[in-house]
């Protein structure tokens, strides 16, 4: 066994949302988590951090890195989020508390008997302690006595059920810039929410479309549209969603009289959106605000008339759908796009080759299909800032874009990963370590509904919870990359409707 190490320091700790933490999680375990039962947690793991570098920008999550300071080598990390203790809940929507729970705690296999651990642990500790928190939870699927042992060695005191404990006082972490990160941190971390569904303003008279309107975020916007009088208008793949989902808006708005309808949508066929789109302007309504709100997430890569699956989905249909509804748009302004976007765009940090993306399937890993999904993202930025860029502001037309945060929705619950039994533990753990949709979904109503944005003339940002303006990554700024996307998207377009006799 080696001998103890004690010369470990804190490399940094980088904050972000917790879906842009996760292709940071991903890059440093290599697509594995989770705990053992190991003196030091964690066995077999490869951390590949290297590199690794991030700002202070929405620090819902921090991953904390600690390095070799003889060796200046990364060795393991820690990732820390704010908890509500007395409902069991990780906070991503702004609300304080007293309490973090730790996570995916990852030591380099060579330093699991050396004391990394130990010191990881207390950084976080360390760290939670100067936020001011009271309590530390920590995640454990199963109980299991080693671990147990373990933590009550590192001074914990078992409360209830298998993650509760009382903060210890062993903390021994001595590092200039870590205490120079916490103090800057402390006017950073978990900003308080500046907008609620009380803030929304009376709709009567305004029509909104959802796409995606019968579950998790589009569900929950068009729920707070219809309580505020608005005519809302989801899509659905089919009649039997279309019907339940309107009698739930209704039911969960408490207005049995409101206006709410369904057209189909099936955002895997562009002539099924321009299907839509022809159904709707014959209605002679006018239009306020388009949420693009749809989409697939982990889905099986193949591909669809030629292109990928999550790019067509959550891209080419809504830039379509988009483009077939922007005269309405115009002719009913001052109106809105709000493009549901997600932080998991920065996975995308080089340029990208689109036309790859567009043709090219993966083989199923949580990585990849992180980073196509993040690619889709990526491609959602783009076109809203491309869209916002040729409107201008005196067409009228506002469009933004819109990251909900870590959210428990329905996405991905048809994809590979959720038939396996990690997939099951997964579905089950969701609802406590993300937030509801009814939080996740503010940001996009902030957008769809504050006077705000149309006082301000906002359009072509990126917002993140709870409706905080942010640049989004500088990928998704690049004019240059934005309009490849938009020529070779025109393109795809017009092949695909082509091929099926449907006019653009």
């Amino acid at each position: 066994m080696a001998a103890p190490k004690t010369n470990y320091r804190v490399r940094e700790a980088v904050t972000a949302d917790a879906p842009a933490l996760v292709p940071i999680i991903n890059a440093a375990y290599r697509g594995h988590g989770g705990w053992t039962t190991e003196a030091d947690i964690v066995s077999g793991m490869r951390i590949d951090l290297e590199g690794v570098t991030a700002t202070i920008e929405s620090p819902n999550v921090i991953l904390l890195v600690i390095e070799d300071a003889d060796e200046d080598k990364l060795i393991g990390s820690i990732e820390i989020e704010h908890y509500d203790a007395d409902t069991r809940t990780p906070l991503h929507d702004g609300r304080t508390a007293d309490a973090v729970l730790l996570g995916l705690f990852a030591i380099e296999p060579a330093y699991q008997s050396r004391g990394a651990g130990s010191f990881l642990l207390d950084a976080a500790l360390e760290l939670a302690r100067q936020l001011g928190k009271k309590r530390a939870f920590i995640w454990v699927i199963h109980t299991r006595a080693e671990i147990i042992a373990w933590y009550a060695k590192r001074g914990f005191t078992k409360t209830d059920g298998v993650v509760g404990f009382v903060m210890p006082d062993l903390l021994k972490v001595d590092n200039a810039d870590f205490h120079e990160f916490v103090r800057h941190l402390q006017f950073m971390f978990w900003s308080t929410p500046t907008f609620s569904t009380a803030d929304i303003p009376d709709l009567a008279g305004k029509v909104v479309i959802v796409t995606g309107g019968s579950n998790g975020l589009g569900l929950a916007s068009a729920v707070a549209l219809a309580a505020k009088g608005a005519h809302v208008i989801v899509s659905c793949r089919n009649e039997d969603k279309g019907n339940a989902a309107v009698a739930d808006i209704k039911a969960k708005a408490g207005m049995p009289a409101a206006t709410v309808e369904f057209g189909i949508m099936e955002q895997s066929d562009l002539a099924s959106v321009r299907r839509f789109a022809d159904w709707f302007l014959a209605k002679g309504l006018r239009l306020d605000v388009l949420m693009l709100n749809a989409g697939v997430f982990g889905a099986t890569s193949e591909l669809i008339d030629g292109v990928e699956t999550h790019m067509l989905v959550n891209h080419l249909s809504h830039m379509l759908l988009a483009q077939l509804l922007l005269p309405k748009l115009k002719e009913s302004a001052p109106s809105r796009i709000v493009f549901v976007g997600s932080d998991a765009h920065h996975a995308v940090a080089e340029t990208i080759d689109w036309r790859q993306a567009f043709a090219q399937t993966y083989e199923y890993t949580i990585s990849n299909f992180m980073r196509q999904y993040g690619i889709s993202k990526l491609a959602n930025s783009q076109t809203a800032n491309s869209l916002a860029r040729q409107l201008g502001t005196d067409s009228g037309v506002l469009v933004n874009t819109a990251h909900p945060g870590g959210v428990a929705t329905n996405a991905g619950s048809n994809s590979p990963l959720s038939q396996t039994f990690m997939g099951a533990i997964v579905k089950a753990i969701m609802p406590m370590v993300l937030s509801r949709p009814e939080d996740g979904a503010l940001t996009q109503l902030y957008l769809a509904t504050h006077p705000d944005i149309e006082k301000n003339k906002i359009t072509g940002k990126y917002f993140v919870p709870t409706a905080v303006e942010k640049p989004p990554s500088a990928l998704a700024l690049d004019e240059t990359s934005q309009q490849e996307l938009w020529q070779l998207s025109d393109e795809t377009i017009r092949r695909i409707l082509g091929e099926k006799g449907v006019p653009l």
